[in-house]
């Protein structure tokens, strides 16, 4: 009897001594990763970009880089002083493809309605997309994708309401990639999205 009682009081004891614990959760469910399909290209993601209100000619506000290749579209078009020149093209810096691929990105969406919306502003310029693309060793393969590539920006202009008349498209392949000087030499990034106004 007198071991029993001896250990009700030492068990009360130690019980009480101890810390008290917080009920712990069990852990969360990992958050199920993004399955792409096995044939389906990955999407290029483009650095976030500060933008402006600018407004055009026809009311329409448009939100665009300070000096973006919109910002130097429209102060082309605007200067009956500047005529067309074959030489001189305004590459769109926040237009992209998935992946070897002529599909063209969400992201694209916003500087494709800029020029759309630039375009008609001023019914009377025709433009001409040009992309160069140098993914791939094989130059028929970079001449095929750049084409396609500038078909692509055709039709989503066309889409936006611009008429085929005044919207041309060249792929020129590998010839005139946008390059970049890394450690003195210049490197080719493999591709180049561009934009001329022909006729204004």
């Amino acid at each position: 009897m007198a071991l029993a009682v001896l250990a009700f009081v030492l068990r009360r004891y130690l019980v009480s001594d101890l810390p008290e614990v917080a009920p712990t959760q069990p852990p969360a469910a990992p958050a199920p990763a993004t399955v792409r399909p096995p044939n389906e290209p990955a999407e290029m993601v483009l650095p976030p970009v500060v933008t402006f209100e600018r407004e055009l000619l026809n009311g329409v506000v448009i939100h665009v880089p300070s000096n973006g290749a919109e910002t130097q579209l429209i102060a082309f078009v605007a200067d009956p002083a500047r005529p067309p020149d074959n030489a001189l093209w305004f590459t769109l810096d926040r237009v992209a493809f998935r992946e070897d691929s002529a599909t063209l990105t969400r992201a694209s969406d916003e500087q494709l309605d800029n020029i759309a919306a630039i375009l008609k502003a001023w019914p009377f310029v025709k433009v001409r997309f040009g992309v160069a693309a140098a993914a791939h060793e094989n130059a028929a393969v970079n001449m095929k994708l750049s084409r396609d590539r500038a078909t692509s920006i055709l039709e989503a202009i066309k889409s936006r309401g611009i008429t085929s008349q005044r919207l041309s498209a060249e792929g020129y392949g590998s010839e005139f990639p946008v390059a970049e000087i890394v450690n003195g030499a210049a490197v080719s990034r493999g591709q180049r999205i561009a934009v001329q106004a022909f006729e204004k």
